[in-house]
């Protein structure tokens, strides 16, 4: 091996081992087209003056600029309008070179060629300023990562519903690309992109080429690709084929389920067994990760390409994966809708606070048996839900009350002039959140005498679910509990307090692994109370 060549390859060798420390490269390396750390590039793909980024309102050959989009290691990407006050996407070069150019060329009349609703649809190519520029479809949306991720925590797996939607249309995009003998040659999280219904794009054909005239590149002075999703074949030996492209796919499979990309302590001089790799992945993929993508992830990151498999077999793999997953999922939900309603049941008698500890993507499935229980002529049921990205207070309770009001709206007029919350109820000093209601139902709450003593505050709520509900059963469900602000957590427990007299009977999932909620959830209930349903539970060869 020359000298230079071994510099290359400890360079990618230090790379797989650092998996996302990319420290080392300088900031245009990071998530650059041209591979390799600068100090072992070919400075001629630099030459030319850089561009300066184009500004929101400014106008650009037949494109006025609204915002810059991204940006990778040749173009920026901006959002547009063109003449026809169309909006579209432009690709602009970062440098004014004639081998840029060239490369802006080669990408719109190969992407063009390309028939495939997997792959994004160019529209034009200009010249402005002697700078070529693409025109292409804009698409609302994300990168792949951050649509399967969606700020899941590093090490924990995402929802494997958008994993296995989101690897399966890039598998047929890459399918198609190689029947009509093309290979992309940067597959890399930033050129996956997902539009707001979930379909799956591939972007960024500027490196793409035909494979028959692909070759054996035999070239050391550059190899192209993004370095942390390079094939080993490319950094090694410059050999470059269809398998190239499935190796990318498989590390941005990794970091899809892993949050990061693995970190492979391999040697210079091969054992690059496929089985030393396998076995590092496996101990690296989350825990709970599917046996099938972990099969996929450990087939797909072979060293030797021609262990990998074809974007074909990948997409045959995922359709029969995906058909056995709902099969499974099927006689899961099954089993646990059967499990939660023996639980409400058995709970059914009592009163105050009631705790279903669930897995993160399960707890949806209480709210499903409480659909079930609406039908129960026994049981009022009022369903809520807490939402990560609500910022309001009381946003555990804001949803009771919006069905609560949902409620009243239903009743009979009569029923509805009962309504005891009054504007000036001390309810609505103590608990603001109850102003809501008053101020919903003002028009039905016309001046009554109310019959018998009772207390004020939150026992007003309480004498409203005893009065109106007859002889059923109270329900109140909460979902993603774990999601509470510090008046949600403050007003659920004064509100168990009140429940435990009035028989109002209160569900709510909490993530089990959450364990600030766990410990907020202890704090209030006793154990007797809190359930926890654990996955091995809930499989099917359980019921």
């Amino acid at each position: 091996m020359s000298e230079r060549k071994q510099r290359v390859a400890q360079a990618y060798l230090e790379s797989l081992y650092t998996g996302d420390d990319t420290a080392s490269f300088p900031e245009r390396e990071r998530e650059s087209t041209v591979a390799v750390p600068r100090n072992l590039a070919d400075e001629k793909i630099f030459d030319g003056p850089e561009l300066p980024i184009l500004g929101a309102g400014e106008r650009f050959g037949p494109f006025m600029i609204k915002g810059l989009l991204g940006s990778g290691g040749v173009a920026n990407v901006y959002r547009a309008s063109d003449r026809m006050d169309a909006d579209v996407a432009i690709k602009v070069p970062r440098i004014a070179s004639p081998w840029i150019n060239d490369l802006i060329g080669r990408e719109f009349r190969l992407t063009r060629s390309i028939a495939d609703r997997g792959v994004v649809e160019v529209q034009g190519l200009y010249n402005v300023d002697n700078i070529h520029v693409i025109s292409q479809e804009l698409i609302e949306g994300t990168s792949i990562d951050k649509w399967v991720r969606q700020g899941i925590p590093t090490g924990q797996l995402p929802s494997l519903d958008r994993v296995y939607s989101a690897i399966a249309q890039l598998a047929q995009a890459l399918d198609s690309l190689h029947e009509q003998n093309y290979v992309h040659r940067d597959i890399k999280p930033n050129n996956v992109l997902v539009d707001g219904s979930g379909r799956v794009k591939l972007i960024d054909f500027g490196l793409a080429t035909r494979i028959r005239t692909l070759g054996n590149w035999s070239n050391p002075e550059f190899q192209l690709g993004t370095f942390r999703y390079l094939a080993p074949e490319i950094a090694l030996s410059c050999c470059q084929t269809t398998a190239s492209d499935i190796y990318s796919f498989g590390r941005v499979l990794f970091y899809l389920l892993a949050g990061r990309l693995p970190c492979l302590d391999l040697p210079l001089q091969p054992d690059w067994s496929d089985a030393r790799i396998a076995s590092q992945l496996n101990q690296q993929l989350p825990c709970g990760t599917p046996s099938d993508l972990v099969n996929l992830c450990i087939g797909t990151n072979a060293f030797d390409p021609d262990q990998r498999p074809s974007a074909e077999e990948i997409t045959d793999y995922l359709q029969s994966a995906t058909s056995k997953r709902k099969r499974q999922q099927a006689a899961t939900a099954e089993c646990l809708q059967t499990k939660l309603r023996q639980t409400v049941k058995a709970n059914s008698a009592k009163s105050g606070l009631v705790v279903l500890a669930l897995e993160e993507t399960q707890q949806a499935f209480l709210g499903d048996t409480m659909d079930a229980l609406s039908g129960d002529d026994n049981y009022l049921v009022l369903k809520g839900q807490t939402c990560a990205g609500e910022n309001l207070p009381y946003r555990a309770i804001n949803p009771i009350v919006s069905e609560l009001g949902q409620w009243l709206q239903n009743l009979d007029p009569c029923l509805r002039r009962a309504w005891p919350l009054m504007p000036d109820s001390p309810a609505i000093a103590d608990w603001p959140i109850l102003g809501l209601l008053a101020s919903s139902h003002t028009r039905f709450a016309q001046a009554t005498s109310l019959n018998g003593a009772r207390e004020t505050g939150l026992s007003d709520l309480a004498w409203l679910f005893q009065t109106l509900a007859e002889d059923r059963t109270i329900v109140l469900c909460i979902e993603h509990l774990q999601h509470a602000d510090g008046a949600s957590w403050q007003f659920l427990r004064q509100l168990q307090t009140v429940a435990e007299k009035h028989r109002v009977l209160i569900f709510a999932s909490v993530d089990a692994n959450d364990a600030v909620a766990m410990k907020q959830v202890q704090s209030m209930v006793s154990a007797d109370n809190i359930h926890a349903i654990c996955p091995s539970c809930v499989r099917p060869i359980d019921c």
